[in-house]
């Protein structure tokens, strides 16, 4: 039999082997749940990290998105403006295109107006010189009446409207007449009916110049015939054309007709004066209304319908 010591000191060891299989399985038991704790806080920490990096993620993809949506805005944004732009800029062309055609226009109507301005002008111009051109015509017939030595006023007054010049000129004619006749050849003519007379000019129209015409060509072949069996010293002199109109007709005829002094006028010009009567006359309203009177219209033919 053992010993109780023995006994007790088995007991001893039993009971520290079991302390330290208790202890051991403590500490086996303490590491084993350290070690799933650390994997619990592993997998947490895992968990995580995996739903911070999927919440990275789906905000990744949400400011992606929304960055697409806000590139697709911004373009159609841009797309808007160009469109606006364009529509502005088609508008503009359009009004400067407008523009263009009403300056072009406003321009071709001031270039028409300034055209209209210029040929009023010049009207005005030429009916100012035909104004100044008639007032000194007036004023210049305004001097010539009122002038003594004018032909008007001799027309009008006869000898006493010519002046001391004039006076003194007849004057110095008659003394040179009175020595002529003192020195030449007298000759004395018998005035009687058988003496031819001019014909006097005081008419118009076409028929007075004719008819003064043959009163002159007659007279003409009287002073021809008479002339014939004289000598030259007592030959009759025919009377010339501008002695033959009387005064105020030839006035009159000398500044409306030939619009040239009485001083100017040459006898080929009277003759070509009064020749200008053989010509018909185109407008003889008269002739022509009598023509007019014996036109007749035939109302028996038929016309072109009931044919």
């Amino acid at each position: 039999m053992a010993s109780p010591v023995r006994s007790r000191r088995s007991s001893i060891a039993g009971d520290d082997s079991d302390a330290v299989v208790e202890e051991q399985l403590t500490l086996s038991r303490r590491t084993s749940t350290s070690s799933l704790q650390q994997s619990l806080l592993e997998d947490q920490n895992r968990q995580r990290q995996a739903a911070a990096v999927e919440a990275m993620a789906q905000q990744s993809a949400a400011v992606q998105q929304l960055t697409v949506e806000q590139l697709q805005k911004f373009q159609h944004q841009q797309e808007e403006m160009m469109q606006r732009f364009t529509i502005y800029l088609q508008e503009q062309f359009q009004n400067q295109l407008q523009l263009k055609g009403d300056y072009d226009a406003l321009r071709t109507q001031m270039e028409q107006q300034q055209q209209r301005m210029s040929e009023h002008n010049a009207m005005l111009r030429t009916a100012s010189e035909k104004a100044g051109h008639q007032a000194r015509e007036i004023e210049s017939s305004r001097e010539a009446v009122q002038t003594p030595a004018s032909p008007r006023g001799q027309a009008r007054w006869g000898w006493f409207a010519r002046g001391q010049v004039d006076a003194a000129g007849d004057a110095s004619m008659q003394e040179a007449e009175s020595k002529e006749s003192s020195s030449g050849p007298h000759l004395t003519l018998a005035m009687g009916s058988n003496m031819p007379t001019p014909p006097l000019y005081r008419g118009s129209s076409r028929q007075e110049k004719k008819s003064f015409m043959d009163s002159y060509l007659v007279y003409e072949r009287r002073i021809r015939a008479l002339n014939e069996g004289s000598t030259e010293a007592g030959q009759l002199r025919l009377m010339p054309l501008s002695s033959c109109i009387e005064h105020k007709t030839l006035l009159r005829i000398c500044d409306y007709e030939l619009q040239r002094p009485e001083r100017e006028v040459t006898e080929e010009m009277w003759k070509a004066y009064f020749l200008s009567a053989r010509r018909s006359d185109t407008k003889d309203y008269a002739r022509l209304a009598a023509v007019m009177k014996t036109l007749a219209m035939n109302t028996s033919l038929s016309d072109a319908e009931s044919r």
